[in-house]
Formats: structure tokens, C-alpha cells, sequence
């Protein structure tokens, strides 16, 4: 005996070991599986983050090529005028002899015109052309020799006069860029400088009379990068359609030098647009000294004038942030999989749990007494369980059909009161309980039995039954629709009709009510009161259609008895709200904000005829309307500041001005009085206020009209005011718009120096609000007729 029952215990902790492995191993597979498609996913960070690192760089240097295209073809322009101007043409042919008085003339009004065409660009910082013969050189501000503009001007530090002659004035040129190069300028200050150099006459190869020079501030172009979105720890590089680096954005010269060296090797150069990498030794950025790194090189070709531009990254700046994420994610993942270890551990042997404990219980009661009666595992053995629960379920069913009346009876009983989840309700449960719909449209009626006391003289509880009994099988009789009847009290009956679908129904209901009326009256004496609700479409909505039956049931009591009580008819009875909605109120408050007292009046006329002339509201309501009316003017006290005894009269208790009222029409006129004074006292109060505010924005335009940055907005900020509403507040109280002011006291102090002042146009234009001469001289020539150079003539003419 004692063998057996260890066999069977052995055996048992067999079965249990193995369904408690199956379930940990399914656990494991859930917890590695989103563990292993993370390790794939990022795998993929790395590459993603290169491809969208190139996407972006390429991005930005098409960007940049577009700009400095745009520039250079600026230049291109310039060149062009230079070169052809008849000036500079007839001075090319002078072999420097002719009138002196004559040749510095043309040197000066060539000069005038070199200073127009050289604003057209920020990039030029400076430009001049240079005789061969007579090594004079013109520059837009001063003419010189060439020797003069290299010692004390223009000093390439890396070039002598005699190289500074023979590679950039004297040789051919055509488009010649020369690479930025250090200088020095006649203050001493190191810049560096891009030389454009044009021979002159253009296509002139044999006889070069001259060279037209344009110098370009490299600092100009690493600006313009610098304020390009998407530029930061790149460094870029300019290349010229042959290869040679005109300028680049790096700040150590030995990484400067590795790069340069690096693309000069690539094979056929770099041409069209791209990417690619290698393999770099400079230092990275945050990662220490000497750490070698691979480089990301993005570049894209110019088809304007062949050159090229390179953006080089140091590949560890990108993946940075992929890395550490990495390490982080790395971390996180042995943190999880021990702690997840120990949660499938715990979940598998919580979940056996269960089925251990039932499989005890089955043991114990099912009868198994012996390693024999045991199925191969637990799972069978419950299997086997649920089988024979099944077979009694049948069995229970077969019995619960001799009771099938009384269980559906109670079952609809809680259908119409809503005690059952109908939302929940199958197929299945319904024939179960014997209830079979046709359609998903439902309607209840209530039959109320007020009197049969011509029909029986007895008051017993047999006769109630049995006149139940009548009332019922008539009522079947009559309806034709599917429908069934429940026993609620001794003197109710509730009929749950389901309706066919399509039109028709609510007259055969009205059918129904009157033939069983009559039928109940004539033949059997009886008084019914009939309530019907509203047909709804859906099961749920069964303990609706209920409710709205017993709310008509309920105006019996002023309708009397042995009567038919229509649910959509008595809703209608009294209005059990107001109207005064939240957008009506808004508004009734911003017209009072105002002070316009006639529309105020004209909404508290509506809300009145809709209320209590159009509507049917109860004395209750009224008086709620008003006091949410009253409750309005409060806010608006509030809101505005207003001292309440200008508007309530020093009355105590405010509130006593409405409760006191026995009309409705006592209290609407309160109501009006209060909106009447309150308008009173916005409008006296308005009437200050705007005088101020139009005094205080004149001084603010007067003392800030010299900061170009002044604006309509600028002022709306300062008033903490709507742009638009300042606008028109000034217009209407002043006849005049903001702008025109403004402009009207920079023009006037414009004047005033322009008379009193030596000051040049543009100074004076800086210091009346304009951020140029230019800006000025177009909005005083609009307003006076003349420029403002032409006014300071008149006025030294008068003067003199």
C-alpha cells in the first residue's frame, strides 16, 4: 500500500514538473522574443544614422551651393560691367600719355561708378583694376600703384611684391579664383581673402592690358555657413573645378592638411554628388586626445562654375549618442532578462498553481483513488472533469425546462428593469430562457387595472389573479406583434412587444391600446390605464423603453384614470430647463463691456420671449434663470473693476433686488436697470481711460521712433494689446493711423538734422529708425517730393 501511494506521488510530481516546464519555456520565448527582434533593430541604428547623417549633410551643401552660386554669379555680373564699361575701355588704351586734368577725371568718374556696382554683394570686401602700363591701380575708394596697395594695404603674407605681380596682376586670367590666404590690411588687422582675378581686355590672351581684382572676405562666406541650418561640427570645404581648396571651415590645420591630402587621392576626384568614408587620425571632439576616427564625406559639384563642395564629420560625433544609447540599452537588457528570468519563474509557478490545486481537488473528489484512474497529465484529467460537468449541465438543463415558464418570466422580469447585462446577452442565453426576437425594435407598455369592480364585488387575491389571467390572454389575443407579458404587480401587467421592421407600427400599436381598451370596458367592465413608450432599436435599450413607460404611467395622477398615456406626449408636458445658453451670456457680456445699453437690452428681450413667452417654464426655472441672469452682472463687476455700489445702489444684500421681485416682468426690468447703470458707468470710464492710453502710446512712439525695430507690434506687446485693436483704437480716437505717425516724427527729425547736422544720410537715417539710407530716402521722397540730399542743398541755399 505504501509503494502504490509513493508511485502515485512520484508519478504526480512527474505530471507536474512537466506541465510547469511547458509553461516556464513559454514564458521564456515571450520574454526573448521582443529581446532579440531589439538586438536586430539595432543593428540597424548604426547604418540609419550614417544614411540620414549624409542625407542631411548632402541637404546642406546643396543649400550652400545654391547661395554662393548665387553669389558668384553676382561677381560674374560685376566682372562684366567693369570689363565693358566704355570708361575703363578708352583708359585701357591710353599708353599713359594725354591731358593729366583729363585722365584724373576719368579716373575719378570711373571710381564713382566702381563704388555702385561693388554694393551689390556683401561678399566683396573690396575690388580695383590694375594698369599695366602706367601701374596705376583704381579702387572704388582711392587711386593708387600697385607697390602702395601691396605694402601698405593689401599684404599677402605668403606672397612678395615681385610673386604678388607675376601670379595675380601681370599673367592671364580667366575667372581666376586664388585660394584664401592670410593678408594683412592697412590698420594691421590679419584677414583672410579670396582672390578673383579677371584679365582685362576680356578674351585679350596676347596683350594683357590689365586685371580687374576682387577681393572676398573669407570671413563673409564662413558667416553665411554659419547661420545655415543643419552646419554644425561638419567642416567644409570649397573646391574649385580643379581640385585646388579655396577655402575651408577647419580650425586645426593638421586635420585641415589630413583631409586636403586625403581627397586630392581620390581617384578622378569628386565630381557629380555623394558620399563616402575613411578612415581619419584626427582628434575628436569630447573623446580625448589622439583617438583616431573614421570620417563621413558628403559632397555635391556645382554645374555653374564646376566647384566643388565637401562636408567632412568625424563618424564618432554622429553615433555618439547610438552608441551610448547602445550601452544603456545593453545594460538594460541583462538587468531585464535576469529580472524577466525571475518573473516567468514566479508567473509559471503561479499559474500552475491554480491547476495544481484543481487537480488535488478533482483527486479528492472525482473518486481517484489509485495511479491507475490517473490520466497521462493534469490537463486530461481535467479534461475528463469538465466532460462529466457537461453531461450533468444537460442534465440540468432537462430539468430546468419543466420549469422554463417561471424562469423566463423572472428573466424578463430583469431584462425590462436593466438587472441584466443585455449588451452581453448571446443566442445561446436567449433560447435557453425561451425568448425568441424577430427584430432589434422593442417598445413596453404598462396596463394599470384601476377598477373591475363591475365585473367581480370581490377584493381577494383570486380575483386579482384572475382578472391578470383575462387581461392577459386578451392582450395576446389582440397584439399582433411578437411579444411577452410580465406579471409586475398585482394590479400591473408590463408587455414587451419586439415590432416587425418598417413603417406602420406606432398605428397598430394605437390599434391595439384602443381595441383592448374597448374589449376590457365592454365585455369584461374593467378601467385600464394604458402607458406606451417610444420604440428603440436594440436589446440594451429595453430597460429604456421600461423607464419611459412608467414616466407616462406617472401623469395618471393628473390625467386620471382610464387613460392612454403616450410617453412622446408627456415629455413635452413642462420645460424642465432655460434657455440662456453659455454663447448668449458671452455675448451679453461683451455688449455690456462696451457700453452699448440698446443691444443689451434687445438680448434681454430675447431671453425673455423665449423663456416665458415662447416656452413653458415652471416659476421654479424662472427664478434660476434669473439668478444665473444676476450672477452675469457680478462677473462682469468683477471683470471690470467697478465698485458694486455704482451699480446695486449701496444695497446691502444685492441678491434681495431679484428675490424680492413677484413677476417675472418685476424681475427682467431689475435685471435691465442693472445692465442700464453698469453701460452708464463702463462708458464714463471709457471716456478717461481712452485719453490716457492715446497720450501714453504718442510718448512711446516719441521716444522709441529711433529703433528701426518700432513696430505695430512692438507696441501691442508694450500695451499688452491685440495688434488690431490697438490699430483701430489710435485711428478712430486719433483720425490717424499708427504708421503714418510714426513716419511723420522720423521725417521731422530727419529734417531737423539734415539742417542743423553734418551728419550723412545714412547716419542720419540709423538715427531716425531706418536701418539704411536707402529705407529713408524712398519714404522721403514719397512724402516731400525731393531726396534728402536734395532737401539739405535747399536748405544750405536758403541759408547761405
Amino acid at each position: 500500500m505504501q509503494g502504490r501511494l509513493k508511485g502515485w506521488k512520484q508519478l504526480a510530481a512527474d505530471r507536474r514538473k512537466s506541465v510547469f516546464l511547458t509553461l516556464i519555456i513559454s514564458y521564456m520565448i515571450i520574454l526573448l522574443l521582443p529581446v532579440t527582434l531589439g538586438g536586430f533593430f539595432y543593428t540597424r541604428i548604426e547604418a540609419i544614422m550614417i544614411e540620414n547623417a549624409n542625407s542631411s549633410n548632402t541637404a546642406m551643401l546643396e543649400q550652400v551651393k545654391r547661395t554662393i552660386d548665387s553669389r558668384m554669379k553676382e561677381i560674374d555680373q560685376l566682372t562684366q560691367q567693369i570689363a565693358f564699361h566704355p570708361k575703363l575701355l578708352r583708359m585701357l588704351d591710353q599708353r599713359g600719355d594725354g591731358d593729366a586734368e583729363q585722365n584724373l577725371t576719368s579716373f575719378i568718374d570711373f571710381m564713382g561708378d566702381m563704388s555702385r556696382y561693388s554694393k551689390v554683394n556683401s561678399f566683396i570686401a573690396d575690388s580695383y583694376v590694375y594698369f599695366n602700363n602706367s601701374d596705376i591701380v583704381l579702387s572704388p575708394k582711392m587711386k593708387t600703384d600697385s607697390h602702395t596697395l601691396y605694402q601698405g594695404i593689401y599684404n599677402y603674407q605668403n606672397l612678395t611684391y615681385d610673386q604678388y605681380k607675376k601670379q595675380i596682376l601681370l599673367p592671364y586670367h580667366s575667372r581666376f579664383f586664388n585660394p584664401s590666404e592670410e593678408m594683412t590690411d592697412g590698420q594691421g588687422n590679419s584677414i583672410r581673402m579670396i582672390t578673383y582675378v579677371q584679365s582685362l581686355p576680356i578674351g585679350e590672351k596676347e596683350h594683357v592690358a590689365g586685371a580687374f581684382v576682387i577681393l572676398i572676405n573669407e570671413k563673409q562666406i564662413t558667416e553665411m555657413l554659419a547661420n545655415i541650418q543643419g552646419i554644425g561640427d561638419e567642416t567644409v570645404f570649397i573646391l574649385d573645378a580643379d581640385g585646388t581648396v579655396l577655402m575651408s571651415t577647419a580650425e586645426n590645420d593638421q586635420e585641415n592638411g589630413e583631409i586636403i591630402s586625403y581627397l586630392k587621392k581620390l581617384d578622378g576626384g569628386l565630381s557629380g554628388k555623394g558620399s563616402l568614408e575613411y578612415a581619419g587620425t584626427g582628434q575628436v571632439k569630447g573623446q580625448g586626445q589622439g583617438l583616431a576616427s573614421d570620417m563621413m564625406v558628403a559632397y555635391t559639384t556645382s554645374s555653374q562654375n564646376g566647384w566643388t563642395y565637401v562636408s567632412v564629420v568625424h563618424k564618432a560625433i554622429v553615433l555618439s549618442q547610438v552608441n551610448a544609447i547602445k550601452m544603456w540599452a545593453i545594460t538594460v537588457v541583462m538587468i531585464c532578462l535576469a529580472a524577466g528570468g525571475v518573473v516567468c519563474y514566479y508567473m509559471a509557478y503561479r499559474h500552475y498553481r491554480p491547476i495544481r490545486d484543481l487537480v488535488h481537488a478533482v483527486v479528492r473528489g472525482g473518486g481517484t483513488n489509485s495511479t491507475a484512474a490517473f490520466p497521462k497529465n493534469e490537463f486530461e484529467l481535467i479534461k475528463e472533469k469538465v466532460h462529466t460537468l457537461f453531461e450533468k449541465e444537460k442534465d440540468l438543463e432537462t430539468t430546468l425546462s419543466r420549469h422554463a415558464l417561471v424562469v423566463r418570466t423572472e428573466f424578463l422580469s430583469r431584462l425590462i428593469r436593466g438587472h441584466v447585462d443585455a449588451a452581453a446577452l448571446t443566442e445561446q442565453d436567449l433560447d435557453f430562457m425561451n425568448v425568441h426576437f424577430e427584430s432589434g425594435l422593442f417598445a413596453v407598455l404598462l396596463l394599470d387595472i384601476d377598477d373591475f369592480s363591475e365585473f367581480s364585488q370581490q377584493n381577494t387575491e383570486r380575483e386579482w389573479a384572475l382578472m391578470r389571467f383575462i387581461l392577459s390572454n386578451v392582450s395576446v389575443e389582440l397584439l399582433e406583434h411578437k411579444s411577452y407579458l410580465i406579471e409586475m404587480e398585482r394590479d400591473r401587467i408590463a408587455i414587451l412587444v419586439n415590432l416587425p421592421t418598417g413603417d406602420g407600427c406606432d398605428t397598430r400599436m394605437e390599434a391595439f391600446v384602443d381595441n383592448l381598451k374597448d374589449m376590457m370596458d365592454k365585455r369584461f367592465k374593467t378601467k385600464l390605464s394604458i402607458s406606451v413608450s417610444d420604440v428603440h432599436e436594440g436589446i440594451e435599450r429595453i430597460q429604456e423603453c421600461y423607464n419611459e413607460a412608467v414616466f407616462a404611467m406617472a401623469y395618471k395622477m393628473i390625467k386620471g384614470q382610464n387613460t392612454v398615456l403616450y410617453y412622446e406626449d408627456v415629455q413635452k408636458f413642462g420645460q424642465s430647463t432655460y434657455y440662456y445658453p453659455m454663447e448668449m451670456e458671452v455675448q451679453l457680456m461683451n455688449v455690456a463691456r462696451s457700453g452699448d445699453f440698446v443691444n443689451v437690452e434687445k438680448i434681454l428681450n430675447r431671453i425673455y420671449e423665449v423663456n416665458f413667452q415662447s416656452g413653458g417654464i415652471t416659476p421654479e426655472m424662472g427664478k434660476c434663470l434669473f439668478f444665473d441672469m444676476f450672477s452675469s452682472v457680478l462677473k462682469l463687476l468683477g471683470s471690470l473693476n467697478i465698485e458694486h455700489n455704482l451699480v446695486f445702489n449701496d444695497e446691502s444684500d444685492p441678491v434681495r433686488i431679484i428675490s424680492k421681485c413677484a413677476t417675472a416682468e418685476q424681475m427682467v426690468d431689475q435685471i435691465k436697470r442693472l445692465y442700464k447703470q453698469l453701460c452708464e458707468v463702463v462708458q464714463e470710464e471709457r471716456t478717461d481711460h481712452g485719453e490716457q492710453l492715446h497720450r501714453k502710446m504718442t510718448d512711446y512712439m516719441q521716444e522709441h521712433f529711433h529703433d528701426s525695430m518700432l513696430s505695430l507690434t512692438m507696441m501691442a506687446d508694450h500695451f499688452g494689446m491685440n495688434a488690431s485693436y490697438l490699430s483701430a483704437f489710435y485711428k478712430n480716437y486719433s483720425g490717424r493711423n499708427v504708421s503714418d505717425e510714426m513716419t511723420e516724427m522720423r521725417l521731422n527729425a530727419c529734417k531737423r538734422l539734415l539742417a542743423e547736422s553734418t551728419l550723412t544720410v545714412s547716419e542720419i537715417a540709423q538715427q531716425v529708425g531706418y536701418s539704411s539710407n536707402i529705407g529713408l530716402t524712398r519714404v522721403f521722397k514719397k512724402a516731400e517730393g525731393i531726396t534728402p540730399g536734395q532737401y539739405r542743398s535747399a536748405m544750405n541755399h536758403e541759408s547761405g
